[in-house]
């Protein structure tokens, strides 16, 4: 990963042992005045802005908005499936789950920025992270349905076998098979989304004259990378055999991974005004990002599958709720694709002064990022292998919360 949060630490580290060395009431070896007293004087005119170098650090607790709910099954033409031999034994199954689970949950992430601005003009930096955005669920006795496409000689060769369940201590040719298509019961099925994102930008900063009223604009250009993966995990544990109708998948999981990767130019506008100790800020930003997604499936599909005839001194027969001749499978997908993911962001702040150059902070922060794959929405059901399907590739997030911190010189 490429910002941990030692490197946050050691850069909050770097500046506590900066301030340390400051004089109380003299010049600093960043060119301003810490610990000086905070010079609220308006004598000849408005306070002027801060000038020279500047550094800003954020606590965030923000949320990231859940994606479009889905099923977790195929959506299509839902089977008919059987649990014994007649037609009485027969229900359509759907699926009892959806990605609802994945809710706006807020975590912890942090943004450092720091850059200088000398007769109007500068540059600025600014890193984000939020990590270990993590829900988790379990549920029981989910039914999950999947696409069978059916090849070979059997119309459904795979969700496909033998539903009386006399023959598994009656043989043929007492009991009979009868062959008729599975249903797809897991009692117990684990279900996380983990999602990391980070973002760094780099900007081109121009400071207008302060206006009449007090207030001061900043004009900014610049480039942003923006990274967003959401990892979507379904794990099912293996049936303990109490179950008239087992579950013949279970052990199965599927892990899926949306990396959506963005960058682009950005332009924008921050003003604010100090009265007093308040200094009272708004700044927005529009981000024109080319997004190069890639998607990764990791896939185990019914691990303790051994398809065939048993063979018994009466005959052979097929097992019963046992696929006639789907085996264990295990495959990897990838996907990739390329989306113009545009971003609007807005930051609202309260600074309250503290020395001439130390402030602290709080505020809010929302932006809107479109066209992001989400991995619980780009999975293709279908055995025995699962698959990806980049149909629904193009969702928008909204992230927002509150910030909290404090800033050097600003």
């Amino acid at each position: 990963m490429p910002f941990k949060r030692t490197s946050t630490c050691a850069a909050i580290g770097l500046l506590i042992s900066l301030l340390a060395a400051t004089p109380s009431f003299g010049q600093g070896p960043l060119g301003f005045q810490i610990f000086a007293p905070a010079d609220l004087s308006t004598y000849g005119g408005d306070i002027e802005p801060n000038e020279g170098y500047f550094f800003q650090f954020d606590g965030l607790y923000w949320s990231i908005s859940g994606p479009k709910i889905k099923p977790i099954g195929d959506q299509g033409p839902h089977p008919a499936v059987f649990y014994g031999p007649t037609d009485k034994d027969s229900r359509t199954q759907t699926n009892t789950l959806d990605n609802s689970c994945i809710t706006d949950q807020f975590s912890a992430g942090n943004r450092i920025e720091f850059g200088r601005v000398e007769n109007r003009n500068g540059w600025f930096v600014s890193i984000y992270q939020q990590r270990d955005m993590t829900q988790d669920n379990l549920f029981q006795s989910a039914d999950i349905t999947f696409r069978d496409p059916g090849t070979g000689v059997l119309t459904q060769p795979y969700l496909y076998g033998n539903v009386n369940n006399n023959s598994a201590t009656t043989p043929v040719p007492y009991s009979p098979e009868v062959l008729k298509n599975l249903p797809t019961t897991f009692y117990d099925v684990f279900v996380e989304n983990a999602i990391d994102t980070w973002g760094v930008e780099a900007n081109y900063l121009h400071r207008f004259l302060t206006c009449h009223n007090g207030g001061t604009f900043e004009l900014f250009l610049g480039a942003r990378y923006y990274e967003f993966n959401d990892n979507f995990r379904v794990h099912t544990a293996n049936d303990d055999g109490s179950h008239i109708v087992p579950s013949f998948l279970g052990g199965s999981y599927w892990d899926t991974e949306a990396g959506n990767h963005v960058v682009g130019p950005q332009i924008g506008l921050r003003w604010f005004k100090k009265e007093g100790r308040w200094m009272f800020s708004t700044e927005g930003r529009f981000f024109a990002g080319i997004n190069c997604q890639n998607v990764s499936q990791q896939v185990s599909m019914g691990p303790n599958l051994n398809p065939g005839q048993v063979s018994t001194s009466s005959g052979s027969y097929y097992p019963p709720f046992q696929p006639v001749s789907m085996s264990a499978t295990t495959a990897t997908h990838f996907e990739y694709a390329t989306e113009f993911s545009p971003a609007i962001e807005l930051r609202l702040e309260a600074r309250y002064q503290i020395t001439r150059a130390l402030s602290f902070h709080a505020g809010w922060t929302g932006m809107w990022i479109d066209n992001i794959a989400r991995a619980s929405d780009v999975i293709d059901y279908v055995v025995p292998a699962m698959g990806i399907n980049m149909d629904d590739n193009k969702q928008g997030v909204f992230v927002n919360g509150l910030t909290l911190g404090f800033d050097v010189n600003r």
